[in-house]
């Protein structure tokens, strides 16, 4: 049962799409969120620490906003700066988004990322062409 498993996950075609270093970002997010709130470089108390996780998840979950409706059930009225601050939140959440979806952005991060692993020198290699050619800039 488990050979057939093993034989579609080491076949070639599945192992290009790895190549490149494609990942599935959903986790990586939430760590980011997490760790940003809690630095692991920071000793806290595991009171602290949950408090961390349980608003990093709720902030990836629900947004900037996900506080009004912890601070609703709490019978505790949100003021005007908590609001305006998740709506600037919000807005800046959606335009990093809208930025890192254009097409010139996407270009230029494949292509750091190519040069970073190097793969635009081997290219240039295979294709016959100099990868390194002092003074050309």
């Amino acid at each position: 049962m488990l050979k057939p498993i093993f034989t579609d996950l080491s076949s070639d075609e599945l192992l290009k799409k790895c190549q490149h270093g494609k990942t599935q970002n959903a986790n990586e997010a939430l760590n980011n969120i997490i760790w940003t709130k809690c630095p692991k470089n920071v000793y806290v108390e595991k009171d602290v620490l949950e408090l961390s996780v349980n608003s990093a998840v709720l902030d990836f979950n629900e947004g900037p906003s996900g506080i009004h409706s912890i601070l609703n059930y709490f019978n505790i009225d949100s003021g005007i700066f908590t609001k305006i601050l998740s709506a600037e939140k919000l807005k800046a959440r959606v335009r990093g988004i809208i930025k890192k979806e254009s097409e010139a952005v996407k270009r230029r991060r494949k292509q750091l990322r190519s040069m970073r692993k190097g793969y635009l020198d081997r290219e240039k290699e295979e294709e016959g062409g100099e990868s390194y050619v002092p003074g050309a800039y």
